[in-house]
């Protein structure tokens, strides 16, 4: 269905941010498309994106360094970086609460990320 939608054969396409650098690389300026919110009245659907980051069991000797990759990768700076390149969520709460800047697409990129605010409010209890 992504295809139709690529070349102009859908009106609408329901999908989510992981499709936006694929949209971005093969729509380019060909015309103009935007990212909305799912409607939802009383509880939002949806997935915001990747939740997880989880090392396989392993011998006790790569597990230090299993643990200091998950870390990195976790880390604020890595995940802002990752995030930022492949126009992906972070999943890190304090950048959803705090929000980011995307080199592109920002402001369909924004879109998502109010959900994910939204959605950190709710498992909160609150702001």
């Amino acid at each position: 269905a992504k295809q139709l939608f690529v070349n102009q054969q859908l009106v609408f396409y329901v999908s989510g941010n992981w499709q936006m650098a694929f949209f971005d690389q093969t729509i380019g300026d060909k015309f103009e498309w935007k990212a909305v919110m799912n409607a939802c009245e009383v509880q939002c659907g949806g997935m915001p994106g990747g939740k997880f980051l989880v090392a396989f069991k392993t011998t006790p000797e790569k597990a230090e360094k299993q643990a200091r990759l998950l870390e990195f990768l976790g880390s604020r700076k890595a995940m802002e970086q990752y995030a930022a390149e492949a126009l992906f969520l972070p999943t890190r709460n304090d950048i959803i609460k705090e929000g980011m800047k995307w080199p592109k697409r920002n402001e369909d990129m924004n879109t998502f990320l109010v959900r994910g605010q939204l959605q950190c409010q709710v498992r909160s209890g609150g702001e």
